[in-house]
């Protein structure tokens, strides 16, 4: 049996049939049953949901802005990846902009526009930050043979664990991931070059 292995810019479908004949209808019928089971639990088990009008305000801010950032992905898509005669969208390995760049947008979103309440003011605990220290500790400890040398193991040791959890305690709130990602990648990367 032979993996069908897929490199940047391969095609993964095909998109011959109609889409009410792929799994495309199928996805759909599933969300809007979804839908209506989501909302017929908080009619019965929450129904003052919908009186909080502040919560769907800012959920429909939140959401707005996710949509444009779609719509600006996909005229970013049409502008500068090939398309064939039915109009979709068709990969290229040798395109700059590829198609799965737009959920990059959205991930990024996702972390981006929740930082822009400010009004609201988040507290860490002990335990999450314990949970982070100690999860850089067992991290460092399974990738230990991957260190070029004894300095670079002991020197991420002792500035890894605190570093990250500095990072996570005083990050904004929802941008705690990417923030950790980019120091701890940092980090790792200089101790490397000065060892």
């Amino acid at each position: 049996m032979q993996d069908n292995i897929l490199m940047p810019g391969d095609a993964a479908g095909n998109y011959d049939e109609k889409w009410t004949k792929t799994f495309d209808l199928k996805f759909l019928i599933i969300w809007l049953v979804l839908f209506v089971f989501l909302l017929t639990w908080t009619v019965i088990f929450d129904p003052n949901l919908f009186d909080a009008r502040a919560f769907f305000f800012k959920t429909g801010i939140k959401l707005s802005i996710m949509m444009l950032l779609a719509l600006g992905g996909g005229m970013l898509c049409r502008h500068y990846c090939n398309i064939d005669e039915k109009g979709y969208i068709t990969t290229s390995k040798n395109k700059w902009f590829k198609v799965n760049y737009t959920r990059k947008i959205q991930h990024f979103a996702a972390y981006l526009v929740p930082s822009w309440n400010l009004k609201n003011r988040y507290v860490r605990s002990y335990a999450g930050s314990a949970c982070v220290y100690i999860a850089a500790v067992v991290f460092l400890l399974l990738f230990k043979g991957q260190f070029a040398n004894p300095q670079e193991f002991w020197t991420s040791m002792i500035l890894f664990p605190p570093i990250m959890t500095l990072s996570e305690a005083f990050a904004p709130h929802s941008m705690d991931t990417p923030i950790m990602m980019l120091i701890g990648f940092s980090l790792l990367f200089g101790i490397c070059a000065i060892f």
